[in-house]
């Protein structure tokens, strides 16, 4: 029983600690990743502003919730912003490419 409650009481803290330097809007604010094979320059610099500010803000957060579960979710979500924009980057580069051979 000791055990039981020792637990429960490291959950309740490490949630409170998390509660109290992740702020909540962050989960819901993930940025919006154009096509990389349809968009502008000024749409992927745009897009890169916001993942690497996303990115920032999560890393941020990361020092206090070192000891919580939420550690390994905020980390996996910044890292899949990052990849669907890496993505999209190439496919913007390949599309940029081709453009320019057919121009030439």
């Amino acid at each position: 029983m000791k055990k039981l409650m020792f637990a429960l009481s490291m959950g309740i803290s490490t949630f409170a600690n998390a509660a109290d330097c992740l702020d909540p809007e962050w989960f819901k604010t993930q940025p919006a990743i154009v096509s990389g094979a349809s968009a502008t320059f000024n749409e992927m610099y745009q897009v890169q502003t916001e993942v690497k500010e996303y990115v920032k803000k999560g890393t941020a957060s990361l020092d206090c919730l070192h000891t919580s579960y939420r550690y390994n979710i905020i980390v996996d979500q910044m890292q899949n912003a990052a990849n669907k924009y890496n993505q999209e980057l190439k496919a913007y580069r390949d599309q940029a490419s081709s453009n320019s051979v057919a121009v030439n």
